[in-house]
């Protein structure tokens, strides 16, 4: 018998710009819980699948890629199942709020810049992720789009990601922020792209900064991946598809879906608006 009730957990999102409600319903078989959060997950990877197929390009390759040989690299490290999802997503931020390149792909731009263009109707718009960031209120669409870590962080969140996955998609650009500040060399190997960037995500940490992002226990990792990150831009490499990471993607989503603005509310770090101001006292990230 088909419920005629909406229940409470069902995930009203975005494919490919039409707005799509999905429902689960009783049956013989299943119970209702458990295929409601099976519905769900397959939601959440057929959107991602679509995200990076429309992700436009990093450098000289392109989103999809650059996420393949992230997570290829942590896999191929030892990196645990939630680390390897999270190299694989670390960049969804970016896909979220409709980033574009022109001109890299045809050879009119040089390698290490990109034109980004801002989709005010993006879906972070729509999942009210982008009213939480905390930046200026004056903030360009530039640096609004910047803040792609908290971006993708707060969106996997919401999609009911165990907490190490959105907490590494965070820390991968307080790693570039604290890395400029600690290592010379870092900054001068940025490619220029990235260097534009880093200026709307903050900019180097000052020592204040520095000590805050020390107490998170995760932030080796988080580390670790940003210099993954930085190894990913390989073209023409061969490396497995993003169906093959699906099953470490369903395992991953542990959690019902939320909205953006408890995801704000409790996460690690304490936040005005670029600047790290401290840290909360406890995480379910391990």
């Amino acid at each position: 018998r088909k419920s005629t009730i909406k229940p409470l957990w069902v995930l009203t999102y975005l494919n490919m710009g039409q707005e799509v409600e999905k429902r689960s319903h009783e049956d013989e078989q299943t119970s209702p819980t458990k295929r409601q959060r099976n519905d769900h997950k397959e939601q959440v990877i057929d959107q991602l699948r679509t995200l990076y197929r429309d992700g436009g390009m990093y450098e000289r390759i392109s989103q999809l890629d650059h996420a393949l040989q992230c997570a290829k690299l942590a896999a191929d490290r030892g990196a645990d199942d939630l680390t390897v999802v999270a190299a694989l997503l670390h960049d969804v931020g970016w896909m979220l709020s409709a980033r574009k390149t022109v001109g890299v792909t045809e050879g009119k731009a040089e390698k290490g810049t990109e034109a980004l263009s801002f989709d005010e109707n993006c879906l972070s718009q729509k999942l009210g992720i982008l009213e939480e960031c905390r930046v200026a209120k004056t903030a360009s669409a530039e640096q609004l789009q910047a803040q792609h870590d908290i971006i993708g962080g707060c969106y996997l969140r919401m999609m009911g990601f165990n907490e190490k996955v959105p907490h590494l998609v965070e820390g991968h650009v307080l790693a570039k922020r604290y890395l400029t500040a600690k290592e010379p060399d870092y900054y001068k190997n940025l490619s220029a792209d990235s260097k534009r960037t880093l200026v709307f995500q903050g900019g180097p940490m000052d020592k204040a900064e520095m000590a805050a992002v020390e107490q998170d226990g995760l932030f080796e990792q988080g580390a670790q991946l940003r210099r993954w990150d930085d190894e990913a831009k390989v073209e023409g490499l061969k490396v497995p598809e993003f169906d093959h990471y699906v099953p470490l993607i369903r395992e991953a989503m542990v959690k019902p879906p939320r909205d953006a603005h408890s995801c704000f509310s409790d996460a690690f770090y304490v936040r005005e608006g670029t600047r790290i101001v401290g840290v909360r006292s406890k995480s379910d990230a391990k």
